[in-house]
């Protein structure tokens, strides 16, 4: 009777919930111009700013306008600008020189456009050389999302969500009137798990365990689902979901590590000057390579 009778064993179980994002980008990127001066004699000047002298002769007052300030087009503007053609003397005075321009234009700008900074830049540029050097890498580790704990009694399952109830449109309907009726559906988003332990008499524990980390996507990537009279689009949101489903067994304080899909990749650009670029040191200045290497699991 006191074998019948004693409780029934309870479980503890300790969850840690992880995202893993291994990735290693670098990139290093030189951009170089070189122009003749002559180019830059020639630029057009705008924005002005001028200041008027007089000056008292037996002639008559003379007067002379003096440029406080102005800007130059081109210029120091190497890449993707159009070449000036100034009125004033000194460029009138070669305009029948020829002034030539040597650039590479790989994009390495000042930030990288994916990742939204660009590590660290130097740059320099005069009337006759421009260049810029870019050096940047970026790292991803470990991202622990949620730590969830529950006790629940033998062969009874036990669930646990953090996160949020979305409203989930299903679907849409229009009346006679005109008037649209939405269907809404709660979706239950965040980290979620449901788990069902089994004791054996030697102390094994076996669990069926159901995991999920969902969230919702950008309202403006969402599933159309109907048009107002006036043509707005009403969408119904994209939820992002990673599921894991199992059944596992472990001893009292074992630890078990349920992985999920694991890719990896590699990319490697280069973008160089032919013949310049293969020449060993001096060829250096002539090409970018950003390389990316990553993992991701979850």
């Amino acid at each position: 009777m006191e074998q019948l009778d004693k409780r029934p064993p309870m479980v503890m179980i300790q969850v840690v919930i992880a995202q893993v994002s291994l990735s290693n980008f670098n990139e290093f990127g030189i951009e170089l111009g070189l122009q003749d001066s002559i180019l830059f004699d020639r630029s057009t000047l705008g924005n002005l700013l001028t200041t008027s002298t007089q000056t008292s002769t037996s002639s008559g007052i003379i007067t002379q306008q003096n440029i406080v300030s102005a800007t130059n087009t081109p210029g120091f503007a190497f890449n993707n600008s159009a070449l000036g053609n100034s009125g004033s003397a000194t460029a009138l005075g070669n305009a029948s020189a020829t002034g030539g321009q040597g650039l590479s234009s790989f994009g390495v700008n000042r930030t990288n456009s994916s990742l939204g900074y660009g590590g660290l830049v130097l740059s320099a540029s005069s009337e006759n050389i421009s260049m810029l050097l870019r050096a940047l890498q970026q790292c991803h580790k470990l991202e622990v999302l949620s730590r969830p704990q529950v006790m629940t009694l033998d062969n009874q399952p036990a669930y646990v969500q953090v996160g949020q109830r979305v409203p989930y449109i299903n679907s849409a309907s229009i009346t006679t009137a005109g008037n649209q009726i939405n269907t809404v559906q709660l979706q239950n988003v965040g980290i979620i798990l449901g788990v069902t332990p089994r004791i054996s008499p030697d102390g094994l524990v076996v669990m069926e365990i159901d995991a999920e980390k969902s969230q919702t996507g950008p309202e403006s990537e969402g599933v159309p689902i109907s048009v107002l009279t006036n043509g707005q689009v009403i969408r119904a949101p994209r939820i992002e979901t990673t599921t894991a489903q199992t059944t596992v067994s472990a001893m009292d304080g074992q630890t078990v590590v349920l992985g999920g899909l694991i890719t990896k990749s590699k990319e490697t650009t280069s973008r160089r000057v032919p013949y310049l670029s293969d020449i060993p040191i001096l060829g250096n200045p002539s090409s970018t390579t950003p390389r990316t290497i990553s993992a991701t699991s979850c």
